[in-house]
């Protein structure tokens, strides 16, 4: 059964994408079915000029020797022969004179219309890119316009843009970055007086600038967005968005409202979320390794199969969350609040628990509290025993600084260099905060 949040996402891209390639598809068939077109008719007139040739020298050598059954011995009908002779070599020579010169100008006749069309298609794909800076131009005056339709035209002709032209890609993230911090901080998109009589209307061009910019493709060289400064709350939040395979990794969303977001299988790596409200939003297998999620609030957020890699979750609100099947390797859940979440088959190894309040924790065994490490203020189920080494001295090696400061592994022996896996992520150590260990 097909997903429907894969369908209304990745379906409209796919159209696009589609009809683009489709168009270019199409032009390059045009040009290699005219060249063959070329390539045939050469043919065609070679052969037909050895055939005429080979027709009037089989004709003029079965005049000659065929002259004597033509006109036997004694009926005095030689000259006739000769003189019959000399007029089909006649027409042979001005045959083949005329089918010599007739392909001469064919073929400088199609050499000339041959360069013509590759001119033509030289200044076609001129003309359609001063056609696609001309495109962009008018795209991003739509942005600033008054009108709400006219902004949403704006934003889609943007994509389109980014689309069929990789190479403008970056710049049509930076404009649309730019809108979002603008628009989302506009004073006019949050009056001073507000009640029943001033009600407050959604920025749906906010949202749809977002979406656009996670399900853009990827491309070397070219950052998802820049959203550090906008404000995502309120009437520009970001609520029911629906993101579900996009990419926003490695953007600022601290403090957005996404709630009851799709994000089904995105791509967050890196993502700093902390203090972000996902209550209700769906992120099953999304890609949240090494996000910064601390202080958000996954009240009953679906996270079945997601990748917690090395995220930190220190003081999230995880109350009623699916985190079945979850890998939660290496990540902070220092002070978070897991009550009655599902933790079935999720993997706690290495992760830090301290503080965690896991006392009424769905599914959750005595394997995967000994892969973690804790302390004595972890509050675990009545049936499950606490680890010895959670309680010992020896626990204050596997205790982050401070746990709202950790994202990422911290775990030691990764810090001590036994397991590179991180040396390769320059953006973990560029853009979160480094780890510390006391």
């Amino acid at each position: 059964m097909q997903d429907p949040e894969r369908s209304y996402v990745s379906g409209s891209t796919r159209r696009q994408r589609g009809t683009s390639m489709y168009f270019s598809a199409k032009r390059d068939f045009q040009v290699t079915e005219r060249r063959a077109e070329y390539l045939i008719a050469g043919r065609r007139l070679r052969v037909a000029t050895g055939a005429a040739a080979s027709g009037a020298a089989l004709a003029t050598v079965g005049i000659f020797y065929l002259r004597a059954s033509m006109h036997p011995s004694g009926l005095g009908g030689e000259a006739e022969t000769r003189a019959m002779a000399a007029c089909v070599l006649l027409i042979a020579s001005v045959t083949l004179a005329t089918l010599a010169g007739y392909r001469v100008a064919a073929d400088g006749t199609r050499r000339a219309y041959a360069q013509a069309w590759t001119a033509g298609i030289r200044e076609k794909d001129s003309n359609a890119h001063f056609c696609a800076r001309e495109f962009f131009g008018r795209a991003v005056d739509r942005l600033g316009s008054e009108n709400n339709t006219t902004r949403l035209g704006g934003i889609y002709a943007l994509e389109r843009i980014a689309m069929d032209s990789p190479s403008d890609q970056r710049a049509v993230v930076e404009v649309l970055s730019a809108f979002i911090r603008t628009r989302s901080t506009d004073p006019t998109l949050r009056p001073a007086v507000s009640g029943p009589a001033v009600p407050l209307r959604p920025a749906v061009d906010i949202h749809a600038a977002v979406t656009v910019l996670g399900r853009l493709s990827v491309l070397d060289g070219v950052p998802r967005a820049d959203l550090s400064g906008a404000k995502l709350t309120g009437p520009a939040a970001l609520h029911c968005i629906q993101a579900s395979y996009g990419n926003l990794s490695n953007t600022d969303l601290t403090g957005a409202d996404l709630s009851h977001a799709h994000l089904r299988r995105a791509d967050l790596t890196a993502t700093r979320l902390g203090g972000t409200d996902l209550t209700g939003a769906s992120l099953n297998e999304a890609n949240l390794s090494y996000t910064w999620l601390g202080g958000a609030n996954l009240t009953r957020a679906r996270l079945g199969g997601a990748d917690l890699t090395g995220a930190s979750l220190s003081g999230a609100n995880l109350t009623r969350a699916w985190l079945d099947g979850a890998d939660l390797t290496g990540a902070s859940l220092g002070g978070a609040n897991l009550t009655r979440a599902w933790l079935t088959e999720a993997d706690l190894t290495r992760a830090w628990l301290g503080g965690a309040n896991l006392i009424t924790a769905v599914g959750l065994v005595q394997d995967q509290i000994d892969a973690a490490y804790g302390d004595g203020w972890t509050r675990l189920p009545p049936e499950l025993t606490r680890p010895a080494l959670w309680t010992s001295a020896e626990a204050d090696e596997y205790r982050p600084a401070d746990p709202h400061q950790v994202v990422g592994q911290w775990h030691p022996e990764v810090l001590a260099g036994q397991d590179n896996a991180l040396s390769s992520r320059d953006y973990h150590h560029t853009i979160l905060p480094k780890v510390v260990i006391v």
